[in-house]
């Protein structure tokens, strides 16, 4: 549907108009943005990975407590790892058999604007 200024709120109407209607303000939408960012929101937006944020945001940690602090799964708490690490948001190192998972400084930073 189109939409029609004359329909608007005087408030709405005349902010569309400053941006030069919708063509306009679909050109100040950084498309190309949202799109190389939707995974690491996408990341962001389970409580569970959050928490494990914010668990390795007090130290490195091995998966073993992590599963526990989370209550999952080996295999749930796999794939939670394997996205935010996807996405940039934690590293692993192996030291001897353990498999040890860290923020990166990307996480940091989000950590430190959010919470």
């Amino acid at each position: 549907t189109k939409v029609k200024f004359d329909q608007l709120p005087p408030k709405v109407s005349e902010g569309l108009a400053e941006k030069g209607g919708i063509d306009g303000l679909k050109c100040v939408i950084p498309l190309a943005q949202i799109e190389k960012n939707i995974g690491m929101f996408k990341a962001l937006s389970d409580k569970n990975r959050l928490v494990i944020l914010l668990a390795l945001g007090q130290g490195d940690l091995c998966p073993c407590v992590l599963a526990d602090l989370t209550e999952q799964s080996s295999s749930r708490l796999s794939y939670h790892l394997s996205m935010l690490e996807k996405e940039g948001l934690i590293s692993v190192r192996s030291d001897g058999k353990w498999r040890i998972f860290s923020l990166t400084d990307k996480a940091k930073e989000i950590i430190g604007h959010f919470f």
